[in-house]
């Protein structure tokens, strides 16, 4: 009873240790299934993916092009894809000309985000009106054109300070409180609607008197706009989108310019920018809070924006000069939203409107690392194909399948029955790097290559190297003499230190390599990395405890099925072991050397004067002659 509550306490740690990388393996798998990502992301060249050139609109007018725009270009639009998450993607310079390659189908949106110009500012109304024209001269304005032809203040259609209220909330387009004919112009009850409203009759002929009205004009700014402004906001239909988005993207912060809203129904006559974009310090997307003592989440999507210290000052003394009116946040061109300035408001700004949450992150990625020195169109776009990569990994994952059916041949050949030890330690550093490779996917972005797949396979190498150094030390110990269960624990310490240093050397190499490398290159060092640690943690955690649990048993302590036979092995000196005799006196075999004799050729052990075979006297006791 005492024996068998030692060997429990002796096994428990090992025990123990298989426990624990069970649980974390259920853990892993658990997540996995939870989030529902069961597949490891896969790259361009395994999955195909979409392919861009963007080249810069002013090489279209022959103007020349400063390389070292194009060259900040590509390193803002690398942090933008960066900033999304997605891995293996390519940013490269072709000439003049950027391409940029994305994993994964239907990805296009990505690349049209990152070759956004991103030119943010801020600009106050100067009027807005109803961006297409009614159906007949004498008709009535519809629902849809009241709606966006004036604008109340809401919870989500004003500037207000940070303290109590949301920081500058923002609206996609004006909220319609009133209709067209109450509203023809602004007036002193109206603070709300500083920008005069179009009758019926002006929005069923814009090009008569768009222009508010000479009282509207002073209320809102003693400069007129300038002819030709004015004759673009006239002519604007914000139809199709693709004009809508070149409104005033190619115009200077400085000049007044006509845009229109993101849903291109109602336009803006906007005057210069008191606050741009590279004011900008920093942007974050989140959820609007209702203010007040409560706080509690609108479940609205906005953008946080903080200003640099100059950019600060701009933004106060902005909202400060527009109390009572709007200003337009002006994106590419594009009215994101055009709030009103109830107070004047010192800090940052908040834009908000028909924001998704995926919408609001990526306006806040774009913000966050500036605007593009120049301006791209996309010259040519093109889906790439996985059919070669699916090839080159139908024979990457064969090449696989040979190398571990090697390794399993030669570990029951040359181990016998620990080759189960090797194929079921491979089989759980397979599942453990599986997971870890999947759910590194859904965390940081990473995409298994072609590259990263040879890496995997080099790994098996890697783990079945430690098996052997392993296996070794305990024959070794075992030809010494020693048993199979102490063989096992003295090898221990002398085989953990090779592993360790081995595993040392492989992990610094790939994280070397992984520096100073780019492109698929560093998918290949990823994977040997994670590989190496996976090995670390296997070896400890599974291979040793399932070792010491095993030679434990009578079959695996038997020099024939074990592998561990020392039948065939020489002593350290290279000399067969000797041969103890039990017989005391006996005599050494013929050719052999004598033994070990006394000055008066006695054999070894018997004492001087004494006869072979004679007894030795007692104590007190007279030796027979």
């Amino acid at each position: 009873m005492a024996r068998r509550s030692t060997r429990s306490r002796e096994t428990r740690p090992f025990w123990l240790r298989l426990g624990l990388l069970a649980g974390v393996l259920a853990v892993l798998y658990g997540i996995m299934a939870l989030t529902g990502t069961l597949t490891p992301r896969l790259g361009l060249d395994l999955q195909g993916g979409t392919s861009v050139i963007l080249t810069p609109k002013s090489t279209q007018a022959g103007q020349k092009v400063n390389s070292g725009a194009v060259d900040k270009a590509i390193d803002i639009i690398r942090q933008r894809v960066d900033g999304l998450g997605v891995a293996e993607s390519e940013v490269k310079r072709s000439g003049n000309q950027i391409e940029i390659s994305v994993p994964g189908r239907g990805r296009s949106d990505v690349v049209n985000l990152v070759g956004q110009t991103a030119e943010l500012r801020f600009r106050e109304v100067f009027t807005s009106g109803a961006a297409a024209p009614a159906p007949s001269p004498t008709a009535t304005p519809t629902a849809g054109a009241t709606a966006s032809a004036s604008a109340s203040p809401s919870a989500g259609s004003t500037l207000a300070p940070a303290s109590g209220q949301p920081t500058a909330g923002a609206s996609a387009s004006p909220t319609s409180s009133a209709s067209p004919a109450a509203a023809s112009s602004p007036t002193a009850t109206t603070p709300p609607t500083p920008t005069a409203t179009p009758s019926a009759n002006a929005a069923a002929t814009p090009s008569a008197t768009p222009a508010p009205s000479a009282s509207a004009s002073a209320a809102a700014d003693p400069n007129t706009p300038p002819a030709a402004v004015q004759k673009k906001y006239d002519a604007l239909t914000c139809a199709p989108a693709e004009l809508r988005a070149s409104g005033a993207a190619t115009d200077a912060p400085g000049d007044w310019t006509a845009a229109c809203d993101r849903d291109g129904v109602v336009k803006y006559l906007l005057k210069p920018a008191k606050v741009i974009g590279t004011d900008v310090k920093t942007a974050s997307a989140g959820l609007l809070s209702s203010g007040g003592t409560t706080n509690v989440s609108t479940g609205e999507w906005v953008v946080n924006v903080d200003f640099t210290g100059s950019g600060q000052n701009k933004f106060t003394k902005l909202t400060e000069e527009t109390r009572g009116k709007q200003v337009a946040i002006v994106l590419d061109g594009v009215v994101q939203s055009a709030p009103t300035t109830n107070e004047r408001i010192p800090g940052s700004a908040q834009i908000s409107g028909t924001f998704t949450q995926s919408d609001a992150e990526d306006l806040a990625n774009v913000l966050k690392y500036g605007a593009l020195p120049l301006a791209f169109e996309k010259s040519q776009a093109e889906s790439i194909s996985p059919t070669l990569g699916r090839h080159e990994l139908k024979g990457g994952l064969l090449a696989l399948g040979i190398g571990l059916g090697l390794v399993i041949l030669y570990s029951f050949f040359y181990y016998r029955l620990l080759g189960i030890v090797v194929i079921s330690s491979l089989a759980v550093s397979g599942v453990l790097i599986y997971a870890a490779v999947t759910l590194l996917g859904e965390a940081i972005g990473f995409t298994l290559t072609l590259a990263g797949i040879a890496g995997l396979i080099l790994s098996v190498g890697v783990t079945a190297d430690s098996f052997v150094v392993y296996f070794e030390r305990i024959k070794d110990e075992v030809a010494q003499g020693r048993t199979t269960r102490a063989a096992v624990e003295r090898a221990w310490p002398a085989a953990r230190r090779t592993i360790l240093s081995a595993d040392t050397v492989s992990f610094l190499a790939a994280a070397v390599l992984y520096i100073v490398s780019i492109g698929s290159v560093r998918g290949f060092a990823f994977t040997l990395g994670l590989s190496t640690l996976s090995d670390v943690v296997i070896v400890f955690v599974f291979t040793r405890p399932l070792v010491t649990l095993l030679v434990r048993r009578r079959l695996f302590t038997s020099p024939k099925w074990s592998g561990l036979s020392s039948s065939k092995r020489a002593a350290p000196d290279g000399a067969e072991r000797p041969r103890l005799s039990r017989r005391v006196g006996a005599v050494p075999a013929a050719g052999a050397p004598a033994g070990n004799t006394t000055p008066q050729g006695a054999p070894a052990g018997v004492p001087p004067g004494q006869r072979p075979g004679a007894r030795a006297a007692r104590p007190g006791q007279k030796r027979e002659s």
